[in-house]
């Protein structure tokens, strides 16, 4: 089982206000089935993109904090990976990353939610928006 080395997207791509709130999920295609049984095992890989990407902020002058370290979770009803974070964005401003990968199957599905670190009305909403999609979110078919 791998993690990474796949396209930027998958089949389905959605998005909106990338200052706020910043939902895309899309789908992937994997070579191996993941379960709840097994999805512990995706962990390494995830610390080793995590490394490489604080790793590449370095060398840019950037530095990133890991909110939350690559943690197996659920959602969905399905074995899930999230992730946290805190990082500059292309504007040089600090946001607060959020990633959830769910699995079913072979099919991979991701939903990353994004604001800036400064709170506000406009971040409490964001919060409340990517805690609503992961709370409605229904996949279906046979996986």
């Amino acid at each position: 089982m791998t993690v990474g080395n796949s396209p930027d997207f998958g089949r389905h791509v959605f998005g909106s206000d990338r200052d706020h709130l910043v939902i895309v999920a899309y789908l992937q295609d994997l070579p191996d089935r993941i379960s709840a049984g097994n999805v512990d095992q995706l962990i390494p890989g995830y610390r080793r993109i995590f490394a490489r990407f604080n790793e590449s902020l370095r060398d840019g002058g950037r530095e990133a904090r890991v909110l939350l370290a690559p943690t197996v979770t659920e959602a969905a009803g399905l074995p899930a990976v999230e992730s946290r974070m805190v990082s500059l964005d292309e504007r040089d401003r600090e946001i607060r990353p959020r990633s959830i990968t769910i699995y079913r199957g072979q099919e991979q599905y991701i939903v990353a939610c994004r604001r800036p670190v400064a709170e506000s009305p406009q971040t409490t909403g964001a919060d409340r928006g990517c805690e609503q999609v992961l709370e409605t979110l229904s996949i279906e078919g046979d996986g």
